[in-house]
């Protein structure tokens, strides 16, 4: 399980939402951490998810097991 800190850069794992590419991954910042679930910040300026559209800084509640550390 990936160790998930508050103020941390993560990617969350393609299958979350509807990229073309798959393998590819969106940026969020941790707002706050939690013991199974993170509430992030998306560091992108559009994403496509199964479900809405969201936009830079809008949040959402994502599972721990789905982020990875982000490394450029």
């Amino acid at each position: 399980m990936t160790a998930v800190a508050e103020g941390a850069i993560l990617a969350a794992n393609s299958d979350l939402f509807n990229k073309a590419d798959s393998g590819q991954n969106a940026l969020f910042l941790v707002a706050e951490a939690g013991k199974y679930a993170s509430l992030c910040l998306l560091l992108e300026p559009r994403l496509v998810l199964k479900d809405r559209v969201m936009r830079f800084c809008d949040p959402i509640k994502i599972m721990n097991n789905r982020l990875m550390i982000y490394q450029p």
